[in-house]
């Protein structure tokens, strides 16, 4: 090789390692990202499996069958429960991945995690094991697309680049030698140095299809892959930007959350969720396009952000885009739900505080429980103390903790006027010495902590407590989410022993089954049945309908179902909502359930309620007539034989 050419062999050589160098940090980068999700997808399900096969009472063909009704939802290739301390295996179950486009040479030089595995039982006396694996197919598709796409893009360049090579050691051997006459140079026409130029331009090319590669990775690190929307850090960065260049009235920033998206993904799956979150997306890109100096990104996996770059058009645009959400053909498919929240003037502060004033405002929004009207803007200078999530959830603990609560109480009464019990709420002291915050103040933090369990095992007690002083009967709501959390079904059950004697008969625990909260599983049925063993009157909250598991719910100790007055509002003028109030209680009594309405504002909607048979309710429109201090116990709550 001659010595001119070395320096582009050398230029040639540094080029193909900075693309193998490329290659290899993208594909490293994607399997990271893709671990991580199949990570979290094996402990979460492993997690909620964990839970259904820790409730007490379930002999090892109970177990079986909860574990294999999982494996056959087809989502996992290997599911194993084994006992505790070398016992044998109860369940050992496998299934062959999904077929994939990606070769099995590359499955192998690039794995992805095993399965999650929990433990089962109490903490501190483990009874067995649960190993889950979901499919990792979908994940080996995404990884070996990845490497399809940036691979095509590496050999352009090092094509391009072995051409400028080659080019350049054809000049150079066929260049007259050294030493040739000046006839040659007189008969020859002296040509033109035109290959720089041309290598020039090649190089160029070669420099913006790596810049465009630096690019693409630059959009995995600060792009959300499913929505196309900047991520966290990257939309922060450019709320701070705006922060700080904002004056006069400020800005506006709006938060989108996607209400309980964990069930949405399990009833709809991955892929119709991905397209319905891309569908959030593209609502707010319209804003987006329509006004550039907006910004949109995705914050987490429920919640979306849209930074206005004017202030005073925060409410507007806020019902704007919650209609508008509605309105989308994906989310109305997929029965999704949406609230919005936000505040208007934000100037001269951190981006972090921005967005915990927003969050704070959604809060509200998603605590008023009505999708139709879930969007609430507050006004920056009206905010006060912005507490972010990660303060909330300390205050809302050490208030449960050091004892901070008190219970609300309204009554529940029949069509002559008696007491049938106290329907309690749980009010929390967040600050000492401060008033108590009814549980819209603080419900939705206390979810989004995952304290609701707490919550709801504090205010069983208070009730017993109570209960215990003054002998009148009382009911408190759980939440179904409480069921997931280890140990909360048996937490309840000895607090139900331990309460004075007679205490639980004069308890009522209503499990709250809203719309969003799906199908009646196996831990409900155990949790009504140990309960209801232990004397507890079991009702069942229903705010979206009855659901079609109230047979076996019936079967498993339920007393009576309690549904919002809303389902019913018009009742005393509205024929069609006569009829389905009808048929209501009709369904309900048939089964020797009692049914009770909550809420009820309208007087001549509860003289509608009793005309019907209902068999007690709750709300302004009522009054408690029995004596101050006295027992409950007087009116039933036995519904008329079918």
């Amino acid at each position: 090789m001659s010595r001119g050419s070395r320096p582009m062999a050398a230029a040639a050589a540094l080029t193909g390692l900075l693309l193998a160098a490329a290659l290899a940090a993208d594909l490293r980068a994607t399997q990271q990202a893709l671990a991580r999700q199949l990570e979290a997808r094996n402990h979460d399900a492993a997690a909620v499996l964990a839970a259904a096969l820790s409730q007490p009472g379930q002999d090892e063909q109970a177990l079986r069958a909860v574990a294999m009704a999982q494996f056959a939802a087809g989502h996992t290739v290997h599911l194993r429960v084994h006992g505790a301390g070398g016992a044998p295996t109860v369940v050992d179950l496998r299934r062959p991945p999904a077929p994939t486009a990606a070769p099995g040479w590359f499955r192998r030089a690039l794995p992805l995690p095993a399965a999650g595995v929990v433990s089962l039982g109490e903490p501190g006396r483990p009874a067995g094991a649960l190993e889950i694996e979901a499919d990792p197919a979908w994940a080996h598709e995404a990884l070996w697309e990845s490497f399809l796409r940036t691979g095509v893009a590496a050999i352009v360049l090092a094509l391009l680049s072995l051409g400028v090579l080659l080019r350049a050691l054809i000049r150079r051997s066929s260049a007259p030698p050294a030493g040739a006459g000046t006839q040659a140079a007189a008969t020859l026409p002296t040509a033109t140095p035109a290959t720089p130029d041309a290598a020039l331009q090649q190089w160029h090319e070669a420099f913006a299809a790596q810049a465009e590669q630096v690019a693409h990775l630059q959009r995995q690190a600060q792009l959300d892959a499913v929505t196309g929307l900047p991520l966290r850090h990257a939309f922060l960065g450019q709320l701070q930007q705006r922060l700080d260049e904002t004056g006069g009235p400020g800005l506006a920033l709006l938060i989108v959350r996607v209400l309980d998206l964990e069930t949405v993904n399990r009833r709809l799956g991955h892929a119709a969720t991905d397209r319905l979150l891309g569908a959030v997306a593209d609502v707010l890109l319209t804003y987006v396009d329509r006004v550039p100096a907006m910004r949109a990104g995705r914050l987490n996996g429920s919640d979306f952000a849209l930074c206005l770059p004017v202030a005073g058009v925060a409410a507007e645009t806020a019902e704007s885009l919650r209609n508008a959400l509605a309105a989308a053909p994906a989310l109305r498919t997929g029965l999704a739900e949406v609230a919005v929240g936000g505040v208007d003037g934000v100037r001269g502060v951190a981006a972090g505080d921005a967005l915990a004033a927003a969050d704070a405002a959604l809060a509200r929004a998603e605590a008023d429980g009505d999708p139709a009207a879930a969007s609430v803007v507050l006004q920056a200078s009206a905010q006060g103390e912005v507490l972010g999530a990660g303060a909330w959830t300390e205050r809302i603990h050490r208030a449960l903790v050091e004892g901070r609560t008190t219970l609300r109480s309204q009554p529940v009464q029949d069509a002559q006027g008696r007491l049938l019990h106290l329907e309690c709420t749980l009010q929390v002291q967040l600050r000492p010495g401060g008033p108590h915050e009814p549980a819209d103040r603080w419900r939705a933090a206390a979810r989004r902590g995952r304290l609701l369990w707490q919550v709801d095992l504090v205010a069983v007690e208070r009730a017993i407590e109570a209960i215990a002083a003054d002998g009148r009967a009382r009911a408190v709501q759980i939440s179904r989410s409480s069921l997931s959390a280890p140990g909360f079904t048996t937490d309840v059950a000895a607090a139900l022993a331990a309460a004075a004697r007679g205490a639980a008969r004069q308890l009522a625990l209503e499990l709250v089954n809203d719309a969003r909260a799906g199908a009646v599983t196996a831990p409900v049925a155990s949790a009504l049945s140990l309960w209801a063993r232990a004397g507890v009157r079991m009702g069942l909250d229903c705010s979206g309908g009855a659901p079609p598991e109230l047979p076996e719910l019936k079967a498993a100790g339920l007393q009576y179902v309690k549904i919002d007055a809303g389902q019913l509002q018009g009742l005393a003028h509205d024929d069609a909502v006569r009829s389905y109030a009808r048929g209501l209680v009709a369904l309900v009594h048939g089964l020797g359930l009692a049914l009770l309405v909550g809420g009820v504002r309208d007087d001549a909607d509860a003289v509608a309620l009793w005309a019907l048979g209902v068999d007690a309710a709750s709300g302004p429109a009522l009054t408690d007539t029995s004596p101050s201090g006295t027992s409950c116990s007087g009116a039933s709550l036995t519904a008329p034989g079918p």
